[in-house]
């Protein structure tokens, strides 16, 4: 029967403060020897050796080191971090409505805020031209220009707070893009121009993920010294539950090629420069920036009013596309033939599956798309093509593989 070893159960951490006291105080007062201390006070010798060393040099330490690797947060950022998650976990689902059904939140406290790019170098929009004319130009500003960043953010009433433009500067933002420390600046903005330490209900800001909302300490310190509730969005979703992007923006943007379109036929010879995006962004703002706008907007994420049911099931068709099951790889140059049974009178039918690349051409006359046919159980098969080789033709086939279909007269 192989031996079993038992581990021998160590001492380490097992000691107080006021032993190791009484051992240094053995050997320096009294001159004991470290390892008759040690042994009396039940502390390991290397240990009190260590903390002999600190008192000879006269270091101040503590007494009482905890073991394993240094902490990152402290003993007060840990009890912080456990009463905001235990905080979170309890309003989780209950954020706009408490338990008796009751709004927790008013419409005139949720508000939503977004960043929007606006360059120098517009889209021209579609233009008449006649039938058949294979170029027409459209005037624009420049082949490349400069980005402004604005921040814009409303409420579901719709009330409008004033926009923040961020304009490329070396100091700031080089690229003229949003970062954690303007978007601090705009939050203190928002602060400022809502108040919402003054109102008697929380305050919801919504926002997407982006590094400058979500990682920045000092704007999460900031709302929750004011009453602002921060809600980050998930990731690509923004296009239906960002108010601003369902309904806002995209009036916004229209208005603003319009104007810029507009700037250009009256100033021939120039073009727009970024001390005149300013100025276009407010005649586009003040047409596309409206109430009924920014009502839309919340009430079209389903936000406000609140409807859960807002999505419908071909919303999210596209994530079907993460269940499909993986297809095992098909090697190259297959062949399998086989008849397949189809009511042809007196020809027969006879199939043949041959793997085609996308730049290659099959040469058949006549290609039907036939979705009754039995396919190959042994072959991957994108379409189905019914092919009569009568008259041969040059046709391109988009699929990896396909079926050709040859009728046996």
């Amino acid at each position: 029967m192989p031996r079993i070893q038992q581990k021998k159960k160590g001492i380490r951490s097992n000691w107080s403060e006021n032993n190791m006291k009484s051992a240094i105080k053995l050997v320096l007062e009294q001159r004991v020897s470290e390892r008759r201390a040690a042994k009396d006070c039940g502390i390991p010798r290397q240990t009190l050796r260590r903390y002999l060393a600190k008192a000879r040099s006269g270091v101040q330490f503590t007494l009482k080191e905890k073991l394993g690797k240094k902490a990152v947060l402290t003993a007060e950022q840990e009890k912080e971090l456990v009463h905001v998650l235990l905080d979170m976990e309890r309003r989780f689902g209950k954020l706009l409505y408490h338990e008796n059904g009751t709004q927790r939140i008013p419409p005139e406290n949720i508000f939503n805020v977004d960043e929007s790019g606006y360059t120098s170098v517009h889209k021209p929009g579609k233009i008449f031209a006649r039938k058949g004319k294979k170029f027409e130009g459209a005037l624009t500003s420049a082949e490349k220009g400069k980005t402004i960043t604005v921040v814009c953010c409303i409420s579901a009433v719709g009330q409008f707070v004033p926009p923040m433009f961020i304009f490329p500067r070396s100091v700031a933002s080089p690229s003229g893009w949003i970062n954690e420390e303007l978007f601090e600046k705009w939050f203190d903005h928002f602060l400022k121009k809502v108040r919402p330490d003054a109102c008697l209900d929380p305050v919801l800001l919504i926002l997407d993920g982006h590094t400058s909302h979500t990682k920045n300490l000092s704007v999460v310190s900031k709302a929750r010294e004011n009453n602002v509730v921060l809600l980050s969005l998930p990731s690509h979703c923004t296009h239906k539950l960002h108010p601003l992007d369902a309904a806002v923006f995209k009036s916004i943007n229209t208005f603003y090629d319009e104007e810029v379109s507009t700037w250009l036929t009256q100033h021939p010879g120039r073009i727009v420069t970024e001390k005149e995006i300013p100025e276009l962004f407010k005649n586009a703002y003040g047409k596309g920036g409206t109430i009924k706008n920014a009502v839309s907007g919340f009430k079209k994420s389903g936000i406000f009013p609140f409807n859960p049911e807002i999505f419908t099931e071909e919303d999210f068709i596209a994530s079907e596309l993460n269940e499909l099951p993986i297809v095992a790889d098909v090697p190259h140059h297959s062949l399998a033939e086989t008849s397949v049974p189809l009511d042809l009178g007196s020809r027969e039918l006879n199939y043949q599956a041959t793997e085609v690349e996308k730049s290659e051409t099959v040469t058949a006359s006549t290609t039907f798309h036939v979705d009754d046919i039995q396919k190959a159980p042994d072959v991957p098969i994108k379409n189905i093509y019914l092919i009569d080789h009568s008259t041969p033709e040059k046709l391109k086939y988009p699929s990896d593989y396909i079926i050709h279909y040859f009728i046996n007269q």
